[in-house]
């Protein structure tokens, strides 16, 4: 979801840890990441957000006392998952300027099929996300070593938001499954795996 959709829920209770932004547009992203993850858990586990006891690991990992969660956010969107098995998502925009950049998360001969292609860079990027996300670790583990294996699956979707406005949502699961978007705009809530 868009931190501006105006189909937005009504907001969980600012915290430490939000009121601890001084970027406003992050602010407004923490914000929404806890309100519709607090909305999938009442869906998925019949609890709230805080009856199982969300919290941040010391690597910044989201955590439940039941199941698994996984946030991302770019330009504004929010994408949020739970699962009853580990998750992990990202979301990246695709008209991003520095694309170049990125090739500190990818070993000599990667970056040399990849480079040049803004897209397989980020499709290649955002995979290596969801899957460090997946594992708990997040880019502490070295981007450069990060491969899934045959039981991390990777569910990677590009969706034209607008004609100007494109991203790549990837989903690392143990499950091989399909990533259904029933719509993609500034309201889309749910996304399934099928």
């Amino acid at each position: 979801m868009h931190v501006n959709s105006p189909e937005m829920p009504a907001m969980v209770s600012e915290d430490a840890y939000t009121n601890s932004f001084k970027h406003l547009q992050r602010k407004k992203e923490s914000l929404v990441a806890r309100t519709l993850l607090n909305d999938l858990c009442q869906i998925v586990f019949g609890s709230s957000l805080l009856s199982l006891n969300f919290r941040k690991s010391p690597l910044g990992q989201p955590l439940l006392d039941t199941g698994y969660c996984s946030i991302s956010h770019s330009n504004g969107w929010v994408f949020v998952a739970v699962s009853d098995s580990p998750v992990g998502v990202d979301i990246e925009q695709l008209e991003q300027r520095e694309i170049e950049a990125l090739s500190v998360a990818f070993d000599g001969a990667t970056w040399e099929k990849i480079q040049g292609d803004a897209f397989r860079i980020l499709q290649a990027f955002s995979e290596k996300e969801a899957v460090s996300k997946l594992r708990g670790t997040g880019f502490t583990e070295d981007p450069k070593t990060i491969k899934p294996t045959t039981s991390e699956h990777l569910h990677v979707v590009k969706v034209e938001i607008t004609e100007n406005e494109s991203y790549i949502f990837s989903v690392g699961t143990p499950l091989n499954a399909e990533l259904n978007f029933v719509k993609c705009d500034k309201n889309t809530r749910l996304v399934s795996l099928k």
